[in-house]
């Protein structure tokens, strides 16, 4: 069974993103869940939702609750981060001329796999 979650425009930057999503891929459900919740950084918090959703995806395929699904004999398959759109906002800034401030999206994908 695969399970799949998607994520879109958060308000977090990719190039952060991407490097907390290198930690948890290849890993075991159990073991990525593990490292994402004692991580401080804000793209870990929706990293863990993320693979929470893909467990829960697969264990609503499998036509079982999440609780009785066994996490360890799921593999974090893909794990990846792109970027989203910019939001671009107008701040008034030196002399009447408009600053442009710049806040980055991301989008998250995470495809769960099980292991026999």
């Amino acid at each position: 069974m695969k399970g799949i979650a998607k994520i879109k425009y958060l308000r977090t930057s990719y190039k952060k993103s991407k490097r907390i999503c290198e930690l948890v891929k290849g890993k075991s459900a159990k073991q990525a869940l593990d490292i994402l919740y004692f991580l401080p950084q804000k793209p870990a918090k929706f990293l863990y939702k993320a693979v929470k959703s893909a467990c829960n995806s697969c264990a609503v395929k499998k036509g079982i609750k999440f609780e009785d699904l066994d996490l360890n004999n799921l593999l974090v398959k893909v794990c990846k981060v792109d970027k989203g759109p910019t939001w671009r906002i107008l701040r008034p800034g030196f002399r009447g001329s408009p600053f442009i401030a710049r806040r980055h999206t991301a989008h998250f994908t995470v495809i769960v796999e099980e292991v026999k």
